[in-house]
């Protein structure tokens, strides 16, 4: 009997290991090149972005997800039904938020027409932007148009992806005091971002009185446009892009309240299996 329920204990133990997405992750010192290799200052790091990792699991709703130490490096334990296309951006993606202007002038993109590659659209009457279904190759071009004072972003958008173009910064990440999902009477999924006093009072300086319309962006991307009347009132939500099936739209808003749970202090990367 006793050698029986050794080795069902041992079959469940092998069970729960084989369900898990196991990841170990290498957290890198930005001061090592510089000043040395210290391994007091690569434990102080490495805590804080466990702590960081622990925050963005537990707002994804990741139940069962473990974030560890495993030497020098740090482990990850998910449950099997989290993809890696679902892991991979909370872990990885530094979780950067900026709300800026909306301008949609800010580059001639008819001008620039010549300078477009195949397979991006110019699109847009009144107000042209480009459009395309290759995600990284609008990415490119955006980085190619972008400048210190006007960010050229990419949305998702019907079938593909489009750019907006935004100006002005009111607020970063340091500006959020509450960002979690949540759900609509209805069962539809959205994020809920309350911003600090600050940030909402700096709207009514003279450099954002005359902005109707602001972009919500997160590590490059737009999560949404909102009003300057919504902002004001220190709280929006967003919603998943339509285009997304509804599983997709779910796992949009989780995988985003993760990213905006806690900034990542440094860069994080997944070493190879």
């Amino acid at each position: 009997m006793r050698l029986l329920l050794l080795a069902l204990s041992f079959l469940l133990i092998s069970t729960e290991i084989s369900a898990q997405t196991n990841l170990r992750l290498v957290v890198s010192d930005p001061s090592e090149l510089s000043e040395g290799k210290s391994p007091k200052r690569q434990a102080h790091l490495n805590q804080m972005v466990l702590e960081a990792l622990q925050k963005r699991t537990e707002a994804a709703g990741m139940r069962g997800t473990q974030v560890t130490k495993a030497g020098s490096d740090l482990k990850i334990s998910v449950p099997k039904k989290w993809k890696r296309s679902f892991i991979d951006p909370i872990v990885l993606a530094p979780g950067r938020l900026e709300v800026r202007a909306l301008s949609p002038m800010a580059v001639d993109w008819v001008q620039n027409a010549s300078q477009l590659p195949a397979g991006v659209e110019l699109r847009g009457a009144a107000e042209p932007f480009l459009w395309s279904a290759d995600r990284r190759l609008l990415d490119q071009v955006a980085e190619k148009f972008s400048t210190p004072t006007e960010m050229v972003v990419v949305a998702k958008h019907p079938e593909g992806w489009r750019t907006y173009s935004g100006t002005q910064v009111l607020g970063r990440e340091a500006d959020i005091d509450v960002a979690k999902s949540d759900r609509s009477p209805n069962g539809g999924a959205f994020i809920s971002i309350r911003f600090r006093t600050s940030m909402v009072d700096r709207l009514a300086t003279p450099a954002f009185l005359d902005v109707k319309t602001w972009l919500v962006i997160l590590d490059g991307e737009v999560l949404g446009l909102v009003s300057s009347t919504a902002l004001a009132t220190g709280s929006i939500e967003l919603s998943a892009p339509v285009s997304l099936p509804s599983d997709g739209q779910r796992q949009w808003v989780s995988q985003v309240a993760g990213r905006l749970a806690a900034p990542l202090p440094i860069p994080v990367a997944i070493l190879p299996e």
